[in-house]
């Protein structure tokens, strides 16, 4: 017999979903409840979506990746050598994966606020440079480019990821202060003019 109040398997199983709002116990007579979408919010749900089709199937394979010394999760996408191609070449698959990654981003303007604020060369509009690492459809280079007129951002993400950004920023107005630098850094081959940044942003 358990103690009353001691934690038993049932009320630990319990816990993560009740805690996360899942699922509601009434504590007079402990009956389970469910609201629609289980009570989430917007934020809560693309956070729960975007942690399943990008990380969670994957863990079923985690075992083996380690022996074989390679993402073999990536199996259940498809035949892709990073969880970036897969993003670019499947819609459903970014419909859950960008909103989610964009949701990692709640202090972006902090963190380019002191790169900004430290910077020598913060002086003028379009002076100071930030190259946005992985920078994905481009929406971190959207937030800081509105929030400080000074910066000039370049995206650095796959082709299709940047064709993605120049067209968001041309849609805002901002084409003349974000462009994109186009690749795959999984090819070994890619080279790029040498560039100078004042800061290089890299979130997740």
């Amino acid at each position: 017999m358990f103690a009353e109040g001691a934690v038993t398997p049932t009320t630990r199983a319990l816990s993560e979903p009740e805690g996360g709002g899942f699922v509601a116990q009434d504590a007079r007579t402990n009956r389970l409840s469910c609201e629609p979408r289980g009570g989430l919010s917007e934020a809560s749900l693309t956070e729960v979506l975007g942690w399943h089709v990008s990380m969670q199937r994957q863990l079923f394979y985690l075992a083996e990746s380690a022996r074989e010394g390679q993402a073999m999760g990536l199996r259940a996408l498809g035949n892709y050598s990073s969880l970036y191609e897969a993003r670019a070449d499947q819609p459903d698959f970014a419909k859950y994966w960008d909103p989610w990654m964009e949701n990692q981003n709640s202090d972006l303007l902090e963190k380019v606020d002191s790169l900004v604020s430290y910077s020598t060369s913060a002086a003028a509009p379009g002076s100071f440079s930030m190259l946005d690492w992985c920078g994905n459809t481009g929406y971190n280079s959207l937030a800081a480019v509105r929030h400080f007129p000074e910066l000039r951002a370049t995206v650095l993400d796959l082709p299709s990821q940047c064709a993605k950004a120049q067209a968001a920023a041309a849609a805002e107005g901002l084409a003349e202060s974000i462009d994109t630098l186009p690749c795959d850094l999984y090819d070994l081959s890619f080279s790029v003019a040498p560039r100078k940044y004042d800061s290089v942003l890299i979130t997740h």
